[in-house]
């Protein structure tokens, strides 16, 4: 009877051994665990500093690119205003051209029939040629 108990307390011996030896494997594979979510709880928390960060550069270019789109807007409209003076002073340069070229062609065919009735002795002709001329220069 002896013997039986001595070796059912073996058996409990041994088989508290076993638990206690699973119990640490268990333990020591909780730990390893709990570090391996601290790690991934860091890793986790760098991407949504890293994603948060990125949010604001994007705001931030989606704000330059909004300011430089008006800036692009403001300067095309001048751009068109200047175009349109420009179009218009062009019109007014010929404008003045041809009516220059028309007072250059006058004056010159006046001068002509100045310097005719001072050749042909018209000297009432010849004033009022050079009085023309006087008032168009």
């Amino acid at each position: 009877l002896i013997d039986k108990l001595n070796l059912e307390m073996q058996v409990l011996k041994n088989e508290r051994e076993n638990e206690s030896t699973q119990l640490n494997a268990i333990s020591t594979t909780l730990e390893e665990l709990g570090e391996n979510l601290k790690a991934k709880a860091f890793e986790l928390e760098q991407l949504e500093s890293q994603k948060h960060q990125l949010h604001q550069e994007l705001q931030e270019a989606a704000h330059r690119y909004i300011y430089l789109e008006e800036c692009f807007e403001e300067t095309d409209a001048k751009l068109n205003h200047v175009e349109i003076l420009l179009a218009e002073k062009d019109a007014q340069f010929v404008a003045i051209d041809n009516k220059t070229k028309q007072q250059m062609k006058e004056i010159i065919l006046d001068a002509y029939m100045l310097m005719q009735s001072k050749h042909k002795k018209f000297p009432r002709a010849a004033r009022d040629f050079a009085k023309k001329i006087s008032e168009r220069l």
